[in-house]
């Protein structure tokens, strides 16, 4: 931390985000036979989203996965989670066993609140479902993986393509990085933000 003007300095926080897991049918399974599956997380207020293919659904795996996307926010723009919500699919979730899970027990060390959908498909989730539409239409669609590795080795072109170059309706055709110093702006001079 930077102490500034007698403030305290940290990250930027952000309220809330969304956790998902995306499994796109045979648009993953790649020429070598691998099936992938994406793990993303996505900033409510700016629509920034970052995200891993990953091979298979173990606890481990995904909290892994969350964990990278985690600290791609914190370095990339500084910015951290205070809550993140998720369905109730046990590869994100088992309430009665926090300390047992691996998502839970990330969350819980970070010390970011665990909230959850209402039910599967509710529109709580609606801006990840938004997401992976358009993961599907501008990149999943167009090109064709030979291998899971050339896969994760093009998604972060595209991340960096949807948070910087993109325009988003729901952002006034502004794109997630432009709506994050937007904010910024809006709150220099804020103390509370």
């Amino acid at each position: 931390m930077i102490e500034t003007n007698g403030n305290l300095a940290g990250p930027r926080i952000s309220e809330s985000g969304f956790l998902d897991i995306y499994t796109p049918g045979n648009r993953l399974v790649v020429k070598d036979g691998s099936i992938c599956h994406l793990v993303a997380i996505m900033d409510e207020r700016t629509r920034l989203a970052w995200g891993q293919a990953v091979e298979d659904l173990e606890g481990l795996t995904v909290m892994f996965a969350a964990m990278k996307s985690i600290n791609y926010f914190l370095v990339k723009y500084d910015l951290r989670f205070i809550s993140f919500m998720t369905d109730d699919r046990p590869e994100l979730a088992c309430p009665d066993a926090v300390d047992g899970h691996p998502v839970e027990r990330m969350m819980k060390e970070l010390f970011i609140e665990h909230r959850y959908a209402r039910r599967p498909g509710f529109r709580d989730n609606g801006k990840m479902k938004r997401l992976w539409r358009t993961i599907n239409e501008e990149f999943l669609d167009r090109y064709y993986f030979e291998s899971a590795e050339q896969l994760r080795d093009a998604l972060p072109d595209y991340f960096v393509h949807y948070n910087e170059v993109r325009p988003h309706h729901a952002l006034g055709y502004d794109t997630p990085a432009k709506a994050l110093e937007s904010l910024q702006d809006t709150n220099r001079g804020h103390p509370e933000g």
